[in-house]
């Protein structure tokens, strides 16, 4: 593809590591890209900072009054196509409505809404009925969108580097390697992987519990763990973005019960690794990754006996981790590429030429 000469400028939250890459891949293709970060970083996150950032950009700092005039600086200047995503920062509210009551070409580009959040402020619900188009994270948040607002919609989910996480075999043991990764907190459904870790654990001992990253339920978890003496559990707490391959090479069925997620990169990560994936429908990326029965399972989140009945599977006929696990990474790498997100980036300008 030939360097795009349109100046396309991204306002997002913060540098987070999924995102830097596709913003690498995309600087590859459209030279005139510009992001603006408003956070270095967020309390919740703790991504060290990246250094390796190929594209034009901008992290802001200091009080929220520079960081609005900074705002409302960059959005004068001239750029083809302006991109925000996201409405809960100061900061991105104001470049919603500034775009709206502006002659600018802009995208809203955001994970799946919370209808109530978006309908308690009423000037975003305004500015994006006067929205060029919006680009949903997911197919499920592009038909939310599609159902709520009057203008064009198209999806545009979160692609990241594949490649990283491939590994060619799994390692043959006579274990189940059970597998999460992301945030201990109750949204995430961990609480509901112990429990069925716990219930299957009375009837199978070939089975291995791996727990990768941390948050305000890993307690609830160690004690869990005591209480039920439950055995091969494994807590290995938060690591930076470039130790994640290697603890997902460990795994053998990737389990994420979440009970809310806008997309869940960690699906794409374990697809790659070639996990099968155990999720909610209440995860965006379900609806475009997963296929019920060939690249894993889609269950209701909050289900502890659903999760067990797909765990067990997986125990009782080990040979459908690898038949599942080919299947996932095909999938993903086959659709889900960097590359794949560039040229689906591009489309979704062309529908603003």
């Amino acid at each position: 593809m030939n360097a795009d000469k349109r100046k396309v400028l991204i306002i997002t939250n913060m540098p987070s590591p999924y995102q830097l890459e596709f913003f690498n891949a995309l600087a590859s293709v459209f030279v005139n890209l510009k992001v603006v970060f408003l956070r270095k970083s967020v309390q919740k996150r703790k991504w060290s900072m990246p250094e390796d950032m190929r594209f034009q950009h901008e992290i802001l700092s200091g009080s929220l009054a520079k960081r609005i005039k900074y705002t409302l600086a960059i959005l004068n200047e001239q750029f083809d196509i302006y991109i925000i995503s996201g409405y809960n920062l100061p900061e991105e509210f104001i470049a919603i409505n500034f775009l709206a009551n502006s002659n600018k070409k802009w995208i809203f580009w955001a994970e799946k809404p919370k209808l109530a959040h978006i309908g308690s402020k009423k000037r975003v619900l305004w500015a994006l009925k006067h929205v060029n188009l919006i680009a949903g994270i997911g197919s499920c948040a592009a038909r939310i969108y599609n159902e709520v607002f009057n203008v064009p919609v198209f999806n545009l989910p979160y692609y990241c580097n594949l490649n990283r996480y491939k590994k060619a075999h799994r390692e043959k043991t006579t274990r189940v390697k059970f597998m999460f990764s992301g945030s201990l907190i109750r949204r995430k459904g961990v609480d509901v992987i112990i429990e069925a870790y716990a219930d299957l654990y009375r009837y199978y001992k070939n089975i291995e519990m791996h727990f990768l990253g941390d948050g305000n339920i890993r307690n609830f978890i160690n004690r869990y763990i005591t209480q039920h003496k439950l055995e091969n559990v494994f807590m290995y707490g938060f690591h930076n973005w470039n130790e994640l391959p290697g603890f997902y090479k460990k795994g053998d069925v990737f389990v994420f019960p979440s009970r809310y997620d806008g997309w869940g990169v960690a699906v794409n990560e374990a697809m790659a690794a070639g996990m099968p994936v155990i999720t909610t429908y209440t995860t965006g990326a379900a609806f475009d990754l997963i296929s019920h029965g060939e690249n894993g399972y889609v269950i209701e989140p909050d289900n502890v006996e659903a999760l067990k009945l797909y765990m067990e599977r997986f125990i009782t006929s080990p040979q459908l981790i690898d038949i599942m696990g080919q299947k996932a990474q095909s999938y993903v790498f086959a659709n889900w590429s960097l590359e794949k997100g560039v040229e689906r980036f591009a489309r979704m300008l062309d529908l603003l030429a």
